[in-house]
């Protein structure tokens, strides 16, 4: 009898103390929460957004597609790159990367323009202006990236903005009939001659590019959130691809 009594507390005792460190987790979450409703009251932010760093006492806090990071007293906030010496290993990047994939699965794909590889063995978006001459380049090189297994995703990003001609001709490639036809003259520096029409996603696909700090065209992020900035030859760019998304 005495035996089982002692198993019974001590079976409870584990489970106190197995429970204390997540107890502690949220009161911490609590009083960050607290101080950064009040601190920058503009900003809503949940306890999902919220989780410990490698380092204690600072928390990593997701916002989008960004990653800072912040003190256990919700009062100090601040950016930069978190570097691991062991192994150089760039751990910030790694939590953008992972909050840029979880941001572009929000994205509509009945929003985007595709070219789907047959073989499909990859996947990257490409936010791109028409009258960017490297995205007309990376667009020369679509079979090549097709045949190589990488489906390419496009979202429009007319650098200038609206009212801009880019603009205008992101909306009459949406807008048309056929719009890998409508893309392909696009990017070829032909004069479209379609219509635009009231609904098309290069506003949403535009504010999405500001939110994810998108700073020049192309910008291509592969399928687990790993950003390429600017034009690369297609033999580079699909090596890249794969090693990036290998873990090489």
């Amino acid at each position: 009898m005495r035996f089982k009594t002692l198993v019974y507390y001590l079976m409870l005792a584990v489970g106190i103390m197995g429970s204390a460190p997540l107890a502690a987790e949220q009161d911490h979450k609590d009083i960050i929460l607290k101080n950064l409703e009040q601190h920058l009251p503009n900003l809503s932010i949940s306890r999902e957004q919220l989780r410990p760093s490698p380092i204690d006492g600072l928390w990593i806090l997701t916002i989008g597609p960004e990653v800072v990071y912040v003190d256990e007293e919700g009062e100090h906030l601040f950016q930069g790159d978190m570097i691991h010496l062991p192994s150089r290993e760039n751990l910030s990047e790694a939590d953008r990367a992972e909050a840029r994939r979880e941001t572009l699965s929000g994205v509509d794909p009945e929003t985007r323009l595709s070219y789907i590889a047959e073989e499909e063995a990859f996947n990257i978006t490409v936010f791109t202006d028409i009258d960017c001459g490297y995205c007309r380049q990376l667009h020369r090189d679509m079979d090549e990236l097709n045949k190589a297994g990488i489906s390419v995703h496009y979202l429009f990003y007319p650098r200038g903005g609206e009212g801009t001609a880019a603009w205008e001709k992101s909306d009459q490639v949406w807008c048309a009939d056929d719009k890998h036809e409508a893309m392909d003259e696009a990017k070829s520096g032909a004069n479209l001659q379609g219509d635009t029409c009231e609904e098309t996603p290069t506003e949403a696909h535009f504010q999405l590019g500001r939110q994810m700090q998108v700073s020049g065209t192309p910008t291509i992020i592969t399928e687990s959130g790993h950003i390429i900035r600017g034009y690369v030859p297609a033999d580079n760019l699909i090596s890249r691809i794969r090693d990036l998304e290998n873990g090489d």
